[in-house]
């Protein structure tokens, strides 16, 4: 699994996973340190054969948008 990348506004790398809703739907990374709650893209959350949020299946969904956040666009995007 890839290492957290540092936050880019506190340089944190207090990141954790946040449930968005709770059906668990959604999912991001967010940066816990006290006066930043910057957060990474949304992702899909993955749920295991419950129906119930499945986090170790959603973490490394969401650690990827976390981590590649700032990069550039595909060329071919309009």
């Amino acid at each position: 699994m890839s290492e957290v990348m540092m936050c880019p506004f506190c340089g944190s790398t207090a990141i954790e996973l946040l449930q968005f809703d709770e059906d668990g739907d959604y999912a991001a990374m967010f940066c816990r340190r006290k006066n930043c709650g910057a957060s990474g893209p949304v992702v899909d959350a993955e749920h295991n054969d419950d129906n119930d949020f499945d986090e170790g299946a959603t973490y490394p969904k969401a650690l990827s948008a976390w981590n590649n956040r700032l990069s550039p666009p595909p060329e071919d995007t309009p």
